[in-house]
């Protein structure tokens, strides 16, 4: 999504600002993906295992996506999609929450190793 999204609004909404298409999405993922351990963390801490934790916060970020995927093409005029691309893009900071943090759930000592 990152890659095409900038061509997406300048192919379909020509007249629109590239500085809006190209950082305001980018936003909104950047704000998920900071509270997403919080939220992760709260799930944990409300007796939910790891396991389940993971998978709903991966859940809820890979069918968030999915279903603003599906509502783009309805989409008629610029804000609407910037809105929804926006959305997709915060689900997909739910990830930071989800399977990004796998590597360090089954090596504690090596997370760095693994990360890179």
């Amino acid at each position: 999504m990152f890659n095409w999204l900038p061509s997406y609004f300048h192919e379909t909404f020509p007249k629109a600002q590239g500085i809006v298409y190209n950082v305001v999405p980018n936003l909104s993922i950047v704000f998920t993906s900071m509270v997403a351990p919080f939220l992760a963390t709260r799930l944990l801490n409300s007796g939910k295992s790891m396991t389940l934790t993971r998978k709903i916060m991966e859940g809820v970020s890979l069918v968030g996506v999915a279903i603003c995927l599906f509502v783009v093409p309805g989409t008629s005029s610029f804000v609407p999609a910037l809105l929804v691309f926006s959305l997709a893009m915060a689900c997909r900071g739910l990830h930071h929450g989800g399977v990004s943090v796998n590597p360090h759930d089954f090596a504690p000592h090596h997370t760095g190793a693994v990360f890179g």
